[in-house]
């Protein structure tokens, strides 16, 4: 596992100089640090945060794999429990939420 990993790592590290020289990329990450919260998923998730992040990530990956597989795999367990169903679907509700009329209509669960 910590071999895909630190493909996957290497491989978004060789895109940030291309994604850092597009302008809008760079525009949206510094909007995000001044509109998000400093532990937001949209302002972690844009240019800048990740060209700080991720050369750090790669020095774990090679120094200490086993820790950060672990971390990830924590990872992976919060969001099959608490985001998805047991069968991997979102856990969506069986009837439509407070005021959810009054903006999208009538709503009509789909059962895969």
């Amino acid at each position: 596992m910590s071999d895909s990993l630190q493909i996957v790592v290497a491989k978004i590290l060789q895109s940030l100089p291309e994604m850092k020289r597009d302008g809008n990329n760079v525009l949206e990450s510094l909007w995000a640090d001044l509109i998000y919260s400093e532990n937001s998923t949209s302002r972690s998730g844009s240019v800048l945060p990740q060209a700080d992040f991720l050369p750090d990530l790669a020095k774990q990956l090679q120094d200490s794999p086993s820790e950060v597989v672990a971390d990830f795999e924590e990872i992976r367990r919060y969001c099959k429990c608490k985001l998805f169903g047991p069968k991997g679907r979102p856990d969506l509700p069986t009837s439509n939420p407070p005021g959810w009329s009054t903006f999208f209509g009538d709503w009509q669960r789909i059962e895969a």
